[in-house]
């Protein structure tokens, strides 16, 4: 043992320092000092800040770059921008969100989210992006030190759970006094409006509301307004619109309608505020549009006649037929097609003279298969019986008692048999023989 313990502790040695040098050969292993890797299939990569830099593959896809920009989003039906690169240029790379792909097929670019929306007050929403690699033959690409192939987006709504204007910790969607801080939401006289903006109302009493009350970028938006309490001659010095997000056209009427047309994604604040006595009376109405549904997924742009809609596109197409009169599904063998439904079955049509036919009585099977199945049957019914005359041969055998008499009634009887099976098996494996090469020949290669 003592003369084996110096190999042993070179054999130690080699593995420890061979696995050092493997190490800061591949990808992910720290540079040696000088800037170098060991393997020639790597190389220092000093792009990526900050030191000590790695080693990386020169011939090995590489995900180098994958963030969102920016990283949160503060209004329903923002979009963000996803950026990403990967090496070499012949990669496939594809970035899923939530799971579905937005883009394949490219090694880089910059891609936009699609709306991303916050669904419910105090809800806290977060939109997964991911992206995978490929490269030549199917590698899949690895990610460079510090890249992640998963972020995530947040509705950002500052601790609330949406926006709030006023910063009294209730969303704007729920808030019944929009620009006036009323964390307790106190409504004396029930109207829907603050006390904040309705006390010492005077009688005064203001309504905005907006029309449709969750519009999409293509829908018209149509305010309409009612004001009580208030002299026609004197609103133009009561009431006005200027802190309203965004300013609107409002007539000067104390009630009516106006078209304020399409808006952009995005959410809305319109106010209408009168002087009600010690304090001012607003109406609110609160805006939330989100992106127009595309092409016939859009309630403005149906489909029309039989076509049908394609949800992902938004194109509409005719649809396809269904079952065998499609010409991707079509019946097989001697099957036909019943074009009403759809369906395969039934055998060809037997033609008569004069026109018209009737149905084939073997329905879906040739000649040759019935024979064949009928054979097959037959067989079946006869090979008990089969049995039964070996086993009266075997009886004859014993009871003859080398009697030579009997012994040649059954050594015939023997041969009987014996033949007997062979025509009847024989019989049958021709003809499965002659139905399979007969229906090679029709259906072709």
């Amino acid at each position: 043992m003592k003369r084996l313990a110096p190999f042993v502790t070179l054999a130690i040695a080699g593995l420890f320092v061979s696995s050092v040098a493997f190490a800061q050969g591949t990808a992910g292993a720290v540079c040696w000092t000088d800037g170098d890797c060991l393997l020639p299939s790597f190389q220092c990569d000093e792009t990526i800040p900050p030191p000590p830099y790695v080693c990386v593959a020169t011939d090995f896809p590489t995900i180098t770059n994958f963030y969102a920009s920016p990283d949160n989003f503060s209004v329903d039906g923002q979009a963000v921008t996803i950026s990403f690169s990967s090496t070499p240029s012949t990669n496939s790379c594809t970035v899923r969100k939530d799971g579905t792909s937005i883009v394949s097929g490219i090694d880089s670019g910059s891609i936009n989210s699609g709306p991303l929306t916050e669904v419910g007050a105090g809800s806290d929403i977060e939109y997964d992006f991911t992206i995978s690699c490929t490269g030549a033959g199917g590698v899949p690409a690895v990610a460079a030190p510090g890249v992640d192939t998963e972020i995530s987006v947040w509705w950002n709504d500052g601790g609330g759970g949406g926006l709030d204007t006023d910063g009294d910790g209730i969303p704007d969607a729920t808030d019944n006094c929009l620009f006036d801080s009323n964390p307790g939401q106190e409504d004396s006289d029930g109207d829907g409006i603050g006390d904040a903006c309705d006390v010492g109302g005077g009688g005064v009493t203001v309504s905005l509301s907006a029309s449709p009350a969750n519009p999409t970028a293509s829908d018209t938006v149509t305010l309409t307004w009612v004001i009580t309490g208030i002299a026609q001659g004197d609103l133009a010095s009561s009431c006005d619109v200027n802190n309203s997000s965004p300013t609107w056209p409002w007539s000067g009427a104390v009630s009516g309608n106006t078209n304020i047309g399409m808006l952009a994604v995005g959410t809305y604040n319109f106010r209408l505020t009168c002087d009600g006595g010690s304090e001012g009376v607003e109406g609110l109405a609160y805006v939330v549009v989100s992106a127009a549904a595309i092409g016939c997924n859009n309630p403005a742009t149906p489909c029309t006649g039989t076509q049908v809609c394609n949800t992902t596109t938004g194109v509409c197409a005719n649809p396809l037929p269904i079952g065998c009169n499609n010409p991707a599904t079509p019946c097989t063998g001697t099957q036909v097609c019943n074009t009403t439904t759809g369906v395969c079955g039934g055998g060809p049509i037997i033609p008569l003279p004069g026109g018209g036919g009737l149905p084939n009585p073997l329905g879906n099977l040739t000649i040759y298969q019935f024979l064949a199945r009928a054979l097959a049957a037959f067989v079946q019914l006869l090979i008990p019986i089969i049995v039964i005359f070996f086993l009266i041969v075997g009886l004859m055998y014993v009871s003859a008692r080398g009697n030579p008499e009997k012994l040649k009634v059954a050594h015939t009887a023997l041969l009987f048999t014996v033949v007997g099976a062979a025509v009847i098996l024989g019989a049958w494996v021709l003809a499965e023989m002659i139905s399979n090469t007969i229906e090679a020949i029709r259906n072709g290669p």
